[in-house]
Parts: structure tokens; C-alpha cells; sequence
């Protein structure tokens, strides 16, 4: 059995009862009895007939489950699993495993601060959520793609100047620094042919003159259809780019391989035993995968 995994099982039962057999407890008089107090251990022989230490503790030996009135013999020793594991805090829990819920779960991810490099950093199933590749100036249209010192981010593209966000009025600019032109409100400036109405700015909503009016078209639209792309308008090019992440089928690696927000969702670590407790951990031949452990 893995190191860990006795950990958890041993002080797990002793937290718990004590052996609830009765094998490998102490009465206050230190024999062996059937008070519900594990003996500790250091080294081998310290245990009573018929037991073994192990992490510290003496554990009953068996050879078939109807040798431990308690728990089930695998490898030679009486397994103890008491369920639900409990807790208060992460520290309570065995290693690859965090507290949810005073619950011990299994953590095939462990969570950190989530930073734009197409990964599923926090470990919510979603991959730099929390970054707009559209309008940051430090990712902008891509992960570390950083605008220069002077220019802002517009549409997922570096634009010269710095856009200082004030509410929109009607005045033909981008007051909001949104990359749209007095979007929501309804404004109607004069015209008498369409350059009139042109901004200059292939990505914001184009606009007609119609009957003297500048009358505000259609938002251009770049969704190619496909939810494998990222789509944004380039102002640099004219022209709708249609980049980012290109499926694949999903393997266990840490990765979005088919391209859906989501990483390794079709994987369960904690039951399968070619992805055990982390992926490509695979558990060897007769041995099955229970809560992220080979176990025979």
C-alpha cells in the first residue's frame, strides 16, 4: 500500500474509535485489551502478536476480511476507512486532498492565482476568466501579447494613445473608450454624404447618411460560428481575426485539448486507474483506482 494512504486510513481510525476490534489497543494498564486507545509504535516488534507497525501505529494482521472485525484485509493487514473522512481545515486532510465542507476531498487540481497563459490556474473549470483579452493592454488579443508604453487596448489590438473613460455623449468619439461610438444613444448627427458619419475606425458600428441623419448600422459582427476561436475585429488589418485555440481530443494533461473552457473534464482521478490521483499515474496490472489510490 502507498505511504499516504496509510496515513490516512490509520489516524483516520484512530481519530475515530481506536481499532474497533479491539486487536492493537491498550487498556490503562498498557495489555492488550478492548479499550478503543491504538498502541503507538516506533519500529517493528514493539506490536503484540499478530499485529505490525505501521506509520506509528500497530495494526491487527489478517489474510482474509473475516480476520478484522473491523474494516478489510488487503495486503495482509486490516484497512481501516472510516467515510466520510472529516475536518476543519485543509491541514486535516491527507496530502491531495483539500477540506470542503468539513469533507476531505479529493484535489486532482491544486487551485492557485489564476494568470492569463490558457490554463485553468484556480481550478474552477474555466480557463483566464478573469481576463478580457479584448481590452487589457498587458494580454491584449493574446495572452502576454503587452501593448507599449502609450497605446491602449481596443477590439483585441494596440491602439496609439491612451483612452481616459468618461461617460458617452453624442459627439461622433469613443467617450467610454469601449471601441464604440455613441453606442445606446440613439444620436443623429448631420450629414450629407456617409463619409459624414465615417469615424475613421473599421471595428466600431458603421454608420450611413440617410435623409441628412447619420443613422448608426449594424455592429460589425466577426463570430465565425466556431466556439474553438477566439473572435475579434482588427483594426490594424481592416479585418475580422479568428485565432486561439484549435480542439483536439481531450487527454489528461492539465490542458483545454478540445477547446471548451473546460480541463480534463472527461477524466476522474480519483477512479481511474490509468489517471490515479494525477494524470498518467496509472496503477499497475490487478490493481483498481479508489479516491486517487492504487489499491490492490
Amino acid at each position: 500500500m502507498m505511504k499516504s494512504r496509510w496515513m490516512m486510513l490509520v489516524v483516520g481510525a484512530v481519530a475515530l474509535v481506536g481499532w474497533a476490534s479491539g486487536v492493537g489497543c491498550a487498556d490503562d494498564g498498557g495489555s492488550t485489551g478492548t479499550t478503543a486507545r491504538a498502541v503507538e509504535c516506533s519500529e517493528e516488534g514493539t506490536c503484540a502478536a499478530g499485529e505490525a507497525c505501521v506509520e506509528g501505529w500497530c495494526m491487527p494482521e489478517c489474510t482474509t476480511d473475516a480476520d478484522c472485525l473491523a474494516g478489510v484485509c488487503i495486503v495482509g493487514l486490516c484497512e481501516f476507512t472510516p467515510e466520510p473522512w472529516t475536518c476543519r481545515a485543509g491541514a486535516d486532510c491527507p496530502a491531495g486532498s483539500v477540506c470542503e465542507a468539513g469533507v476531505c476531498v479529493f484535489a486532482g487540481c491544486v487551485p492557485a492565482v489564476e494568470v492569463c497563459n490558457g490554463l485553468d490556474d484556480d481550478c474552477d473549470g474555466m480557463v483566464d476568466e478573469e481576463f478580457d483579452l479584448a481590452t487589457d493592454p498587458a494580454n491584449c488579443g493574446a495572452c502576454g501579447n503587452a501593448c507599449a508604453a502609450g497605446e491602449s487596448c481596443a477590439g483585441g489590438v494596440c491602439v496609439p494613445g491612451t483612452c481616459t473613460p468618461v461617460p458617452e455623449v453624442c459627439n461622433g468619439l469613443d467617450d467610454d473608450c469601449d471601441g464604440m461610438i455613441d453606442e445606446g444613444l440613439g444620436c443623429s448627427l448631420p450629414c450629407v454624404t456617409d463619409d459624414d458619419c465615417d469615424d475613421g475606425l473599421f471595428c466600431t458600428s458603421p454608420s450611413a447618411c440617410v435623409s441628412g441623419t447619420c443613422v448608426v448600422l449594424p455592429d460589425i459582427v466577426c463570430d465565425d460560428g466556431d466556439p474553438a476561436t477566439v473572435d475579434t475585429c482588427d483594426e490594424a488589418t481592416d479585418s475580422c481575426r479568428h485565432a486561439g485555440c484549435s480542439p483536439a481530443p481531450e487527454v489528461c494533461n492539465g490542458l483545454d485539448d478540445d477547446c471548451d473552457g473546460m480541463v480534463d473534464e472527461e477524466f476522474d482521478l480519483a477512479t481511474d486507474p490509468a489517471n490515479c490521483g494525477a494524470c498518467g499515474n496509472a496503477c499497475a496490472a490487478g490493481e483498481s483506482c479508489m479516491d486517487g489510490v492504487c489499491v490492490v
